[in-house]
């Protein structure tokens, strides 16, 4: 039997790629941050299509889009 996968995806309201140092800036200290992104896989060119955090939470969740109703 194979082992499963441990799968972590971490959303921040409000944090702008400058406030990371995995993210390329010297000035900022975050040291676990550096290391989840160096250990796994960091995508630095994604967006989200919802204006609002709460917005992206629920479509996340419910599988569905900001522009239409989930299922």
């Amino acid at each position: 039997m194979t082992d499963k996968l441990n799968i972590l995806f971490l959303f921040a309201d409000q944090m702008h790629e400058f406030a990371m140092g995995c993210m390329g800036t010297s000035d900022i200290y975050t040291p676990n941050l550096d290391r989840i992104a160096e250990e796994g896989i960091l995508f630095k060119n994604s967006y989200s299509n919802a204006p609002a955090y709460t917005s992206f939470q629920a479509t996340l969740v419910l599988d569905g889009t900001a522009h239409k109703p989930a299922r």
